[in-house]
This record gives C-alpha cells, sequence and structure tokens, in this order.
C-alpha cells in the first residue's frame, strides 16, 4: 500500500526504515521524504513508528474511521 502519496513512498518502504533505525517522522522523513509534504501521511507514519516499538500491542485506528470532517 501506497503510505505518502506525495512521494510514492510504501508501507513495505516505510518498515523498512523503521527496521534500520527510523524512530521518528522526521526520521522517516530525512530518508526517504515521505511526510514533508502536504503531511496526510504523518499519522500513518506515527502509528507505524509506534508499532515497531517494544512493549504491549497498540490498536491503531483504520484512517477509514475517521469521521469525514477529519480526513485530507
Amino acid at each position: 500500500m501506497i503510505a505518502c502519496l506525495c512521494r510514492g513512498v510504501s508501507d513495505h518502504t516505510i518498515r523498512a526504515l523503521i527496521a534500520r533505525g527510523a524512530r521518528s517522522v522526521s526520521a522517516i522523513h530525512e530518508a526517504c521524504g515521505a511526510g514533508g509534504d502536504c503531511g496526510a501521511c504523518c499519522a500513518m507514519l506515527a502509528a507505524l513508528v509506534d508499532q515497531a516499538r517494544p512493549g504491549p500491542a497498540r490498536a491503531v485506528p483504520s484512517p477509514n474511521l475517521m469521521p469525514a470532517g477529519d480526513r485530507r
């Protein structure tokens, strides 16, 4: 799935960057540009970083469950 439409970056690429040490949206942006244009993907990038942190599993809401007024 494409995580950043502006830069055409996939979630697979984001997960690989996280596995190599990217621990913030800023670090992901520096590595591949995702999250630096319109910003619509920043919540997803942050959720992917959060999921990779050790500890109890975290529930991540689907973007499709957001109220229509909150979508970009």
